[in-house]
């Protein structure tokens, strides 16, 4: 019984040390996400240090334990990520926003309480959510580019309620924010985005790979 309770202990122990280091790492990786930018001067750093946000995120998500380590370790891990992405990111990650520009023109010229309007709102909401799992996809990409869009919309979308309730929750907690601590909102995104994002992309990954696992076994059987 003794060694029970202990093990139940030792288990509210671990989660709530888990809970308690994510807080420092959102602030940590927003904190590096605003250098990374700056290092780029702005305009050609805001790529790479997304990327790279997504990239140190991923390390934490690590099943194995790699990605835990000193802060200088994850510190020199996020500049690795951010100088090998410096060009390669600019392309994907700019195209993919610069798409967002027709949108803007068609909506400002159609309105968006018309009968042409609303279905180009919510067609620009989507690929607005959609492409903020462009860097994930970037990150654990392995096959060619041009399969970029076609992974970027199944990490997006294959488990569709867990991503629109994340960027639901990301977007009442930036209106909070916004509203109450004002101050906190450079501590918290894009942190916080990045970690959820890859979680989630993650998890997809795992859930398809056990899948695939286990329909082979059943075949094997």
């Amino acid at each position: 019984m003794s060694t029970t309770a202990g093990t139940r202990s030792g288990e509210r122990l671990h989660r709530l040390y888990d809970l308690a280091v994510w807080p420092p790492r959102v602030a940590a990786l927003s904190g590096m996400w605003l250098l990374g930018v700056l290092a780029g001067g702005i305009l050609l750093g805001l790529a790479p240090a997304t990327v790279a946000a997504h990239a140190t995120a991923l390390r934490w998500h690590d099943p194995e334990g790699t990605g835990a380590g000193s802060a200088a370790a994850v510190w020199r891990a996020f500049w690795v990520a951010w100088r090998s992405w410096l060009w390669r990111s600019q392309l994907p990650m700019g195209f993919a926003y610069l798409t967002l520009v027709p949108f803007a023109f068609w909506l400002d010229a159609v309105g968006i309480q018309t009968a042409l309007g609303m279905p180009l709102a919510c067609l620009a909401g989507w690929w607005l959510i959609t492409i903020q799992w462009l860097p994930s996809a970037l990150v654990g990409a392995t096959g060619p580019r041009r399969d970029l869009p076609r992974i970027t919309v199944h990490l997006a979308w294959r488990r569709w309620p867990a991503s629109l309730g994340a960027i639901i929750l990301l977007a009442v907690l930036a209106v909070a924010g916004w509203w109450w601590v004002p101050f906190a909102l450079p501590f918290v995104f894009p942190g916080l985005p990045a970690i959820l994002i890859t979680r989630l992309a993650r998890r997809t990954v795992e859930l398809e790979q056990q899948a695939t696992t286990a329909g082979g076994a059943t075949a094997a059987g």
